[in-house]
């Protein structure tokens, strides 16, 4: 039986660089006096990262604790460049109380998103799913070898190797809508609620020098804070209804 919800990181293994965020990564920039201008603005340099991976996989507390909140998404969850506390969801659970519980994947798309969904809310049952959106026009597959391709249709190197099936607007709208529509079903089966968190940055700052994790490309503090923020009042609205 296939496993949907496999992670593509080792588990119950620590890690001090990530794609994005890699060593060759942060030396290029350090090499660089624009960059590493900005690294030390931001408190980067010498700043020590670890990814610390559950049991299956997955950067957050072991599955073994009660779930109340099971948070998925892309890196934009999973805190590519960031120490975990500092991340948006990780700060949503601590300001709960609740154990923190993601089954977020860096560079997902909606497919794959989703097949963490069906094979991860039934077992874990949590009251709430937050998603983060993925980007519509993120395409990824599974190869032979068991690993997760990803590839961004807005990145013009990546052009020859996608065909009208995802590079057309009305497709990727499409895609979006039958994913969001499954994860609704699993979740109304499970008694769950989901609530979808809008993808990309959210705050003034996009993607902004002024606001950038470790690997100089994802968002840092600034936005971490204001979705932690946006959510705790999504929660709560949630709870009043």
């Amino acid at each position: 039986m296939i496993n949907w919800g496999e992670s593509i990181h080792p588990s119950n293994t620590a890690l001090k660089w990530l794609p994005m965020d890699t060593e060759e990564r942060y030396k290029k920039h350090l090499s660089q006096a624009d960059t590493r201008e900005m690294l030390e603005q931001f408190g980067w340099i010498d700043c020590e990262i670890t990814y610390s991976f559950n049991e299956y996989g997955f950067r957050c507390d072991t599955f073994d604790h009660k779930c109340e909140i099971l948070f998925n998404g892309c890196s934009m969850v999973e805190g590519i460049g960031l120490p975990l506390e500092q991340t948006w969801a990780k700060q949503v659970a601590d300001h709960l109380n609740i154990p923190y519980h993601s089954i977020a994947i860096s560079g997902s798309d909606w497919q794959y998103a989703t097949q963490r969904t069906v094979a991860w809310v039934p077992k874990l049952k949590p009251k709430i799913l937050m998603i983060k959106e993925p980007s519509a026009c993120r395409l990824s597959w599974w190869t032979d070898e068991n690993e997760n391709i990803s590839f961004d249709i807005e990145d013009p190197k990546m052009m020859k190797n996608y065909i009208d099936l995802i590079a057309t607007e009305k497709n990727q709208k499409w895609w979006r809508y039958s994913m969001k529509e499954l994860t609704r079903k699993v979740c109304n089966e499970n008694g769950c609620k989901p609530i979808f968190i809008p993808p990309f940055c959210l705050n003034k700052y996009g993607g902004a020098p002024e606001n950038c994790a470790r690997d100089l490309a994802h968002p840092g503090i600034i936005e971490q804070n204001y979705t932690k923020e946006l959510v705790i009042k999504k929660i709560e609205e949630n709870d009043r209804m």
